[in-house]
This record gives structure tokens, sequence and C-alpha cells, in this order.
């Protein structure tokens, strides 16, 4: 078998036998994922300082130097269909590693979202007891303490069960009339009458099967939709 090719001479397919070699190699170094190599655990925080630390800083190796034989592919590369099993394998370790997941065919997407955290909505200075009024009286929210490095700021944030609705106030302020959020509630017919005697008008929505939905304004303008889930009837079921 004649000698490897230098580098900067090699086909398409040495080429993608050296990425292969170079994630195989450099996963078993620094993970002690899969062989051929792996660094024992106690010696791996060194070898990412000294390995990887001038390839992060400066882009690369010192001038000359040379890819090490190990990564280094054969004159005669594997087959296309065995170099994309082993890049796989790899690349699915780097990528678990790195806290993404797989995008069907798609490519790679990062998944940090794991809930929402909270709502906000805008207000106008100084209304914070009419914010209190009805969203903790008649929607029956529970007010919390905002941070001291926001309290300076006014407004008021609230709770109820896992969410968070925070009211913040904004000088040029503009009712939000269409983007809305939509609270989940029980009871819906008694929080009705509650938003009627308080001096806020419901609005029926449009009917959605299993759903029973109004919207009400708060007291700056801003639109809510209050949903309480229900079976849906046969008539609309057959629909």
């Amino acid at each position: 078998m004649e000698p490897a090719p230098r580098p900067g001479k090699w086909s398409p397919g040495q080429v993608a036998e050296h990425l292969t070699l170079a994630y195989e190699v450099n996963r078993g170094l620094l993970h002690g994922g899969p062989p051929p190599i792996a660094a024992p655990r106690l010696l791996r925080p060194l070898i990412r300082v000294l390995l990887l630390g001038p390839v992060l800083k400066r882009g690369g190796f010192f001038a000359g130097a040379k890819a090490p034989r190990v990564f280094r592919p054969g004159s005669v590369p594997a087959a296309p269909d065995t170099l994309l099993s082993r890049l796989r394998a790899v690349t699915d370790g780097f990528e678990a590693d790195a806290g993404l997941t797989p995008c069907h065919g798609q490519g790679t997407l990062p998944m940090p979202i794991i809930a929402l955290d909270h709502v906000q909505l805008a207000m106008p200075a100084g209304q914070e007891a009419a914010a209190r009024r009805f969203y903790g009286e008649v929607l029956g929210f529970e007010e919390v303490p905002k941070p001291a490095s926001l309290a300076g700021r006014g407004g008021a944030w609230f709770r109820a069960g896992s969410v968070e609705l925070h009211l913040g106030v904004e000088d040029d302020f503009r009712p939000a009339r269409k983007a809305h959020p939509a609270f989940r509630v029980r009871g819906l017919s008694g929080l009705i009458r509650r938003c009627v005697d308080a001096g806020h008008p419901v609005e029926r929505a449009v009917p959605v099967p299993g759903v029973e939905r109004v919207y009400v304004d708060d007291p700056f303008g801003n639109r809510i939709e209050l949903v309480e889930r229900r079976e849906p009837s046969s008539a609309e079921t057959s629909t």
C-alpha cells in the first residue's frame, strides 16, 4: 500500500476519514468516550488545557505543526457509509454533551426552554392600586414582592399556582388589544359575575369545542382571556 498523501493533497474521501478520526480520538481523549483512545479520567482536564488551549486561543497549533499520525487517513479511505456511521455515532455524543437534541434530519437545534416563566403586561405609571384590585381581588392572583433591584420601577407582580404575571410600567403606555394572555380557570361563570360586579364587562369569545372562554379588559385596557375546559357536547363533536 502506498503511503498516505501529505495534508493538502488528500482526496475528499481521505478528508472525510481524517475528520472521522479526529472526532473519535478527541472524544475519547476528552470524554472517555468511544475508543480507540481514552485517557485516564484524572488526566483529561490537563489534556483539555494543553491540547485545546492553543487551538481555541490561536486557532491552531504552533507554525509548522503536523497532524498526529493517528489523525492521518490511509491511501484508500473507508467506505462512505462506514465513515458516515462513525461520524454520526461520535457527533451524537458531542451533541449530548452540549445539550443539543437531534432534529430529524434538519441538523441539530438547542432545546434549552423547559417552561414558561412569566407573562409580562404593560400598565401606566401610578396605577398599582387599580392593578391590585383587578388582578388580586377580582381574578384571585396573589401579589408577590418584586426584587429590590426592580422595586423602584413601579408595577406589580402576581402569582396564581404556577402562573406568574408581571405588570410593568411603560411611559408611552398603549393597551394590548390583540396580543393577550389566556388564563385557564375553574368556575368561569362565578368569575364572570365577579368581573361584571367590579365594573369589568365580559365579552363572549367565538366558541371552541371543549372550551368555554371569554374576554375581559383589565383597568388599563389590556385584553385578558379566561378559559375553562369542559366536555364537548354531542352536537359539537358531530360537526
